[in-house]
């Protein structure tokens, strides 16, 4: 039987039987790979840039008032101002190191979330402890809402995680001396970790930029602190692992409610 001719306007194989189609899918892949992780090494240079730099430099500055001035006649009360800016400067540098350290983790192509019971309550008591002093400087009120107690089961390091990045954003949009409320439910077979503040608010692009896990940008607090959200898209991505989802709610100009919606069991498919 005679064999049918092959067809002229069909791409070329290679040596292994690839089309040229595929070649081009493959680069076209790797350079949007590559392009990816330049896009990411500049964020991190811009933390470094920025969340990192400003807190040293106030640091510097105090140091050199109280080495430098000692006979100025502080006030106990300047001095307490002081020690608190100290320690709102040290818990800036820590949460930005976090940050940066959490994201090295998301790297990683071994990275797996580890799944334990613990009690949701502890999870809004230790973002209100690390976000403390960045609290007191602003004079915000941070307040917990009693619920029953809960227990869940999830990796307890990144849901942690973005328990405190959320107040942290809170309070770096909230205005001085207003109230921040840390609450939690259960919504179906959810628990609800919603962090709610009185600050700037959100325009309807910027919310639905975050829930897409977008970084939106230089924003600056209300107090000018600085920031280019690398803390929330490092948070989309932990909750993704942990089962959950970031949502956001906010009427411009009068608040913000950021809320972790997250199974009370281990979801059964992991990403």
């Amino acid at each position: 039987m005679k064999s049918s001719a092959p067809n002229p306007h069909a791409p070329p194989a290679t040596a292994d039987g690839e089309s040229l189609e595929t070649l081009r899918a493959e680069l076209t892949r790797m350079r949007e790979k590559l392009e990816e992780c330049h896009r990411q090494r500049d964020i991190v240079f811009s933390v470094i840039g920025h969340d990192l730099r400003t807190p040293v430099s106030q640091i510097n500055a105090l140091l050199y008032l109280l080495r430098e001035r000692p006979g100025e006649g502080w006030s106990e009360a300047k001095r307490a101002r002081f020690i608190l800016d100290l320690e709102c400067s040290r818990e800036q540098i820590l949460l930005t190191l976090d940050n940066l350290l959490q994201w090295s983790r998301v790297q990683d192509r071994n990275f797996s979330p580890e799944f334990l019971v613990i009690a949701a309550e502890d999870l809004m008591a230790g973002a209100i402890a690390a976000n403390a002093a960045d609290a007191a400087v602003k004079g915000i009120r941070v307040v917990p809402v009693e619920g029953r107690e809960v227990q869940l089961t999830t990796d307890p390091n990144l849901a942690a995680f973005i328990v405190r990045n959320l107040l942290a954003n809170a309070i770096k949009f909230s205005c001085p001396e207003s109230t921040v409320r840390v609450e939690g439910e259960i919504l179906g077979g959810d628990y609800v970790c919603t962090v709610a503040d009185q600050g700037k608010g959100l325009t309807a692009a910027q919310i639905a930029a975050l829930e897409a896990g977008e970084v939106i940008g230089t924003t600056s607090g209300t107090l000018g602190e600085r920031g280019v959200g690398l803390g929330l898209q490092v948070s989309h991505f932990f909750a993704r692992q942990i089962g959950g989802r970031l949502r956001f709610s906010s009427e411009f100009g009068r608040g913000t409610r950021a809320s972790l919606h997250m199974p009370l069991n281990p979801p059964t498919d992991p990403p």
